[in-house]
């Protein structure tokens, strides 16, 4: 397959992708749809699996993986390939494979696109392989989609504010921020610091714009209600004010992805940034800073007034099976593995900091016993939620749309006002 394929091509399969899903008649053909768990649970012999990712192609967990993968082949007695593409241009590379049939096995999807993959109804069932296993149920609810566990949960926790401790101390803070006064007052002084210290390295490129849904969270919009988008209500609108005058104070930084955040982070470049529970091994993937490991602290979200709950986006990883065809067995028993079983699980935490997602794993005195782990699930985990737009198969298409109106606000083409509510107008026509 054509990797290089343009981006005006990629986002019309993905549309197509997502309207054929969407269509209230037809749907996927019956050989696609897993009525017949048989497939799942009934050996056919098949030793070859085909596990696509986007892991295999970061450096931050591919060595740790493949140490996985290669204790499961010789365990089980089965072959590996270990297709992979960039997380940014992972989605789309996938929709458009599962089109044209040309992806098969176990596909690592993030918890935000398998409403988009779930609509396809490619994906195998795969519950006949959760029965027996004490998954989380926040775990297994993120794997589901119209009824069906088209997911195993294979990571789960949130997104939340990641400080490097040296630079926070530093600066002088010794209390953690609880308001957005405080906060703000937290980021001058880390922004006093000089030396080319981003003091808050939040989302500013398209690609990772959505994490301003949980700021909306803050400031009291539901983003969704009752079935219609609300952005460009007063709360978001709000919002959009706050983080823009940040932005121009240059207490966030500029053109700024998770990939450029983790990258200044291990330079000791970066105040505070959003990330998931594994970002130490994230930001020491590549540091120039050998401790930057040790220096991470979890902070709860800032919150409008005191005592208002702090606000954060569930996050996570499941694994899915394309449904029919050979070696579908042997790709559930592969997924089921490499989700459930503890000794696994401990040890792709301890080698690349992803959170477990069964009870026997999280009681573990390993994760239990790590400060940041352990201080990651209480300040952030414990608040979380999903992300609204999960629901609708056009998510993807809803995020771009609602980032690029934000990157216009913040760069002074349209006002809060204006950006959020052309970016509403176009998501509603998008979900009816």
């Amino acid at each position: 397959m054509d990797r290089t394929l343009s981006r005006r091509v990629l986002l019309g399969a993905l549309a197509a992708g997502t309207l054929a899903a969407c269509a209230p008649s037809g749907g996927p053909p019956p050989s696609t749809q897993n009525e017949n768990a048989d497939g799942l649970t009934t050996d056919d012999g098949v030793k070859d699996v085909t596990f696509t990712s986007w892991s295999m192609n970061e450096a931050a967990s591919k060595a740790q993986l493949q140490e996985l993968l290669d204790a499961y082949k010789s365990s089980a007695g089965v072959t590996i390939k270990t297709p992979s593409y960039p997380y940014n241009d992972y989605l789309k590379q996938v929709i458009l494979q599962l089109q044209g049939g040309q992806v098969a096995g176990a596909v690592q999807l993030d918890v935000t696109w398998v409403a988009s993959l779930g609509a396809m109804g490619k994906l195998a069932d795969l519950a006949p392989l959760a029965k027996d296993v004490r998954y989380t149920e926040a775990g297994l609810k993120v794997g589901q989609y119209d009824g069906k566990q088209v997911g195993l949960p294979w990571t789960h926790g949130a997104i939340g504010l990641v400080g490097n401790s040296e630079l926070i101390e530093r600066a002088g803070i010794t209390t953690e921020p609880e308001t957005l006064e405080d906060f703000e007052a937290a980021l001058t002084e880390l922004k006093g610091l000089g030396g080319g210290v981003v003091p808050y390295a939040a989302m500013t490129k398209v690609a990772n714009l959505k994490d301003i849904v949980v700021w909306m969270w803050t400031f009291g919009s539901p983003v969704v209600e009752d079935g219609k988008i609300v952005v460009g209500d007063e709360p978001s609108v709000e919002a959009l004010t706050w983080y823009k005058g940040l932005y121009d104070k240059g207490l966030i930084g500029k053109d700024m992805d998770r990939f450029d955040a983790r990258a200044l982070f291990g330079q000791g470049k970066v105040g505070l940034y959003d990330d998931a529970a594994p970002a130490r091994k994230f930001v020491s993937a590549n540091a120039t800073d050998p401790k930057i490991g040790e220096k991470l602290v979890a902070w709860k979200r800032p919150v409008l007034k005191a005592g208002d709950q702090p606000q954060a986006m569930a996050w996570g990883h499941v694994l899915a099976v394309v449904a029919g065809g050979e070696g579908e067995y042997a790709a559930g028993q592969f997924v089921k593995h490499l989700t459930s079983d503890a000794d696994t699980a401990i040890t792709y935490f301890k080698s690349a900091g992803y959170p477990p997602t069964t009870q026997q794993a999280l009681e573990n005195p390993t994760f239990t016993g790590d400060p940041f782990a352990s201080s990651f699930v209480e300040k952030v985990t414990a608040t979380s939620k999903s992300d609204p737009l999960w629901v609708y198969p056009q998510s993807a298409q809803l995020y771009e749309t609602l980032a690029k109106q934000v990157q216009a606000i913040l760069i002074g083409d349209a006002t809060p006002k204006q950006g959020l509510e052309t970016a509403r107008e176009a998501m509603q026509k998008l979900v009816g």
